[in-house]
Order: C-alpha cells, then structure tokens, then sequence
C-alpha cells in the first residue's frame, strides 16, 4: 500500500510538471505572437510615417519657393519705387514712362496671386497637420517598441498587465495615428511617393553594396601592402659592382625580413 502511495505522487508530481511545462510553452508562444503582431504595426506605422514625409518635404519645398519668389518680387518693386520717387516720370519717355507706372501694379497684383494661391492651396496649414501626424507616429512607434521590450521581460502577471494595456491603450493610439497619417494624402500620392520611397530605398541599397564591396577590397588590399612594405629586394647591393650567386637567378627573388623564405616573382 505505501508503495502504491509512492507511485501515486510521483505520477501525481509528473503530471504537474508536464501540465507547468505546456502553460509555460502556452505562454511563451503567446508572448512571442504578441510581440510579432506588435513588430508588424511598427513596420506599418514606420512605412507610412516615410511616405507622408516625402509629401512633407515637397510641400515644404514649393512653400518656401513661392515665399523667395515674394521676398524677390517685392525687392524689385522697391528698387522701382525707389527709382520712381526720384526721377521726374512726366519727363521720360513714352516707354520708360509707361514702364514705372505699369511695372509696380503688375508686380503688386503678381504678389497678391502669389499670396492667395499659397492660401488655397493651404501649404501652412497641410505642414503644420503633417508635422503633428509625423510626431504622434514618432510617439506611437517608441510606445510600441517599449512595449516589446518590457514583455521580454515580463513574467506571467507582467504579460497579461501589458497584454491588457496593448488592448486598452496602445492600440487605441496605434489606430489614432494610422487615421491621421491617411489624412495626410490620397490614393494617388500613396501610390506616387510609394513608388519615389522604393527608389531611394534601391539606390541606398546600390550604395551599401557598393561601400560594403570597397571595404571588402580594402580589407583584402591592407595586409599585402603591409607585406610588400616589409619586404626587402634582394638582388644585390647597388654600391657593390659583385655580383651574387642569386643575382644569377633567372627570377629576382624577395626575402621577407622576418622570415628565410623567399618568393619568387
């Protein structure tokens, strides 16, 4: 009987021990889907957040354009008012005259188009929208990735607390931000500065393969240099008109300093 109680707890401790070992696989293979599905919406927010600042940066550029070119206009027609107050316009001639009367209401109405096509075009009000999105991605992109770090860590109780805060809140934000950022573009510019966004990516690629390539070479190159720079050629001295048994070779030879062996060339 008391061996049969022997028997009976150690299959009762097996069985725990297998049952502990499959809900810690259990959970490990949770922990690591979670980590996953939260990676993905890295990449995701991360691809986005790229495209809508090549839209930044070209809206940026036309926008400071267009405010050079106003800063430029209203110079000249400065320099024209100048030249204006001090000539006597009555006395010019027919061209000259019709020039300083006409140049400065066509520079003033070319620097109000100016203004009012920045205006309905909304460039200010488009990169202050974009550069709140990009911002919010950025800060969506580092809670995530806090995230991912703090579950490498977790135990047990830690995982369901950040599992809960992922559901709660995290993924409440990643959503915010995944709207706004679409907001920012449509369908057309999607596919427009996707297809500029790969471009970049492909010549910064060619660019890593080809530095990687010359370090590659250099790193192959550097010690036979060291080792032609430590060689000695040995084909007699120069101020002694004798002449070696070597010398007589059909090949010259070189000796390394450090070593008896010679290599032929």
């Amino acid at each position: 009987m008391r061996t049969q109680n022997v028997y009976g707890n150690k299959n009762k401790q097996s069985e725990n021990t297998e049952w502990k070992a499959i809900l810690a696989k259990n959970s490990a293979l949770d922990k690591n889907s979670l980590i996953l599905r939260v990676k993905g919406k890295i990449k995701k927010v991360s691809d986005h957040r790229r495209i809508v600042e090549l839209k930044y940066y070209d809206l940026k550029w036309w926008y400071d354009m267009f405010n050079i070119l106003i800063i430029f206009i209203s110079g000249v027609l400065t320099i024209i008012e100048a030249i204006k107050n001090d000539l006597d316009v009555e006395e010019l001639d027919g061209y000259e005259k019709n020039f300083f009367k006409l140049s400065p209401l066509i520079i003033a109405t070319s620097i109000g188009f100016i203004s009012s096509l920045m205006k309905f075009k909304r460039y200010q009000e488009n990169l202050e929208f974009i550069a709140r999105t990009t911002e919010k991605g950025i800060f969506t992109i580092y809670r995530m990735k806090k995230l991912i770090e703090d579950l490498h860590f977790a135990n047990d109780e830690e995982f369901k607390k950040k599992k809960q805060l992922y559901l709660d809140e995290i993924f409440n934000l990643y959503n915010q931000t995944q709207s706004e950022l679409q907001k920012t573009h449509t369908f057309k510019e999607i596919i427009n500065y996707t297809h500029k966004l790969n471009k970049i990516e492909l010549l910064g690629e060619k660019n890593n393969v080809i530095n990687e390539n010359r370090s590659n070479n250099i790193k192959r190159l550097t010690p036979a240099i060291e080792d032609v720079n430590k060689m000695k050629c040995s084909i007699g001295n120069i101020n002694d008109d004798t002449i070696n048994e070597e010398d007589l070779s059909e090949n010259f030879s070189f000796k390394h300093p450090t070593s008896n062996t010679t290599t032929q060339v």
